[in-house]
């Protein structure tokens, strides 16, 4: 009864998420009745999913996390394959890149133990949905969809083909590729059909045709993309169709309805928590404000893009990518000395035996030359390994003092933890631009965006000299702090000669302009 009220449950997953919940909650009142574990994990896994197509990422974290541990406490390895590259899936839609290519790692490497094509399928297309995020890794996600569409089309599943297409659609028409784009998008129409997933596909379709020049189609796909998406009560879906309709829409002139468009979609893109959304559609409201005049607003929305697009993807982040991925080949390469390992000693028991049989001096003095060579063989294999894990664990160690302070970075190494501190006596130091907002409404966005970088370029060096720890910066202003993350007593005064040396860089800068006969 258990497995039959989950498999309603997964039945209506998309086409009534409400319903499919509702035989979730069933599943799993009757598995913990019965202490029928797998069932339990299943029916938390059921339910999350069910949310998951609501929109209501809050309540996922409520029951997907609590599957995996009831997987992993009944060793159920494809159940944690599961839930883990889902729960990649939820981190991904967060923003939070680094987390959700963590967990789709985790995936694949299970998948690739079981030997499960359809697991190790979706790992893939998710892994490339992470690095399509940036323009820099485009090359690097066509990689992982080009390794997972003929997975997908062996065991004819239209929903990995459809995730694919789609996937790849959208990089071809982010490079401008726009026939390519159209026949990907095309054949993810095909496959999506009848899925919760069809608005995605409409809506970058209406993307190529709005940057082909055919308004008109463009804006009937993206309405039609988020209808579809209405009636399916798919929050995430509605929200991208209304970014991509007031794209359509600014493009088109019709610039007061791109303008509550992206109102729409920021209100939802709030309500889920999607930084995803959030970020498109901030870029959104900035461009179209512009081009209506409202440069305060402009500004507005451009510095929550920028923020919001640091966030998603900084250097940090994708550095914490790069670790992660070179963690996932490293224990490839070790699972590959483990099988040379292997090997030698069924090559042994084999020399043995053939020693036995022919017992004879010459044979005897061949194999033993074939034991010396496969034992030198592998010892420069196990050498060769040994130096590349060496220089790469050089290259992490590197890679840690760059992101944390010395100090912190070696507690990592050390313990495999930061110890939280107090400290009794540091000095705070906030800059602020005098009359900013009149500055701004005489600037661009992209301009003013560019001159806050260059002082704050100058404030970041300013603040090394003086061996101080820079917090962050918020909009104009710029925090950094002395007497962390090393204790002494000598920070006060240098906080206020950063400060007094902040102060003399922007006379100067300030004297140049003038100079230029530029606003000071």
């Amino acid at each position: 009864m258990i497995n039959h009220l989950n498999a309603l449950s997964v039945e209506f997953a998309n086409d009534d998420p409400a319903k499919a919940i509702v035989y979730g909650e069933k599943a799993k009142a009757l598995a913990e009745k019965l202490n029928y574990q797998r069932g339990l994990g299943y029916a938390l896994k059921n339910i999350g999913m069910g949310h998951y197509h609501l929109g209501d990422y809050l309540k996922v974290f409520e029951y997907w996390p609590e599957s995996l541990k009831t997987f992993e406490a009944i060793h159920d390895t494809l159940g944690i394959a599961n839930i883990v590259n889902n729960l990649g899936v939820i981190y991904f839609n967060q923003g939070d890149n680094a987390q959700a290519i963590d967990y789709y790692l985790r995936s694949l490497q299970t998948s690739e133990v079981l030997k499960d094509t359809f697991r190790i399928a979706t790992a893939l297309v998710n892994i490339g949905s992470v690095y399509a995020g940036s323009v820099n890794t485009y090359d690097d996600a066509l990689h992982y969809y080009w390794k997972a569409l003929p997975l997908g089309e062996k065991i004819g599943d239209n929903e990995i083909i459809g995730a694919i297409t789609d996937n790849m659609g959208d990089i071809y028409l982010k490079r401008n590729q726009l026939d390519s784009a159209q026949y990907y998008l095309e054949k993810s129409l095909i496959a999506n059909v009848n899925t919760i997933y069809l608005p995605y596909s409409l809506n970058l379709l209406g993307q190529v045709f709005e940057k082909k020049g055919d308004y008109k189609t463009a804006i009937q796909q993206q309405k039609e993309a988020y209808s579809i998406a209405e009636s399916l009560e798919s929050k995430h879906g509605m929200a991208q169709s209304l970014v991509g309709l007031g794209e359509s829409q600014r493009s088109n002139g019709d610039l007061n309805a791109a303008i509550e468009s992206f109102k729409k979609s920021e209100s939802i893109g709030k309500e889920i928590g999607s930084k995803n959304i959030l970020k498109d559609t901030y870029q959104g409201l900035a461009l179209t404000n512009e081009k209506l005049g409202k440069y305060k607003d402009a500004f507005l929305y451009e510095s929550l893009f920028s923020a919001m697009k640091d966030t998603i993807f900084n250097t940090e982040t994708d550095d914490k990518i790069k670790r992660l991925q070179f963690t996932y080949e490293i224990d490839k390469k070790q699972d590959e000395i483990e099988d040379l390992t292997r090997d030698k000693k069924l090559q042994d028991l084999e020399i043995k035996r053939q020693e036995q049989v022919k017992n004879s001096y010459l044979a005897g003095a061949i194999l033993l030359l074939i034991i010396a060579f496969i034992t030198y063989r592998n010892y420069k294999r196990k050498v060769k390994t040994n130096l590349l894990l060496d220089e790469q664990n050089e290259e992490i160690e590197n890679l840690l003092l760059n992101i944390l302070p010395a100090e912190t970075a070696k507690e990592l190494q050390k313990d495999g933890y930061a110890t939280p501190r107090q400290y009794k006596s540091v000095s705070v130091l906030f800059t602020d631009f005098k009359d900013f907002t009149k500055i701004a409404e005489g600037l661009k966005p992209h301009e003013l965006v560019a001159e806050l970088n260059s002082f704050f370029n100058a404030f970041d060096d300013i603040v090394e000299k003086f061996h101080l720890e820079k917090i962050k910066t918020i909009g104009d202003a710029y925090m950094c702090a002395g007497g962390i993350p090393v204790a002494n007593e000598t920070h006060p005064s240098r906080v206020v000669k950063a400060g007094l040396a902040m102060q003399k860089f922007m006379k100067e800068k300030n004297e140049q302009r003038v100079k230029q006969k530029m606003h000071p």
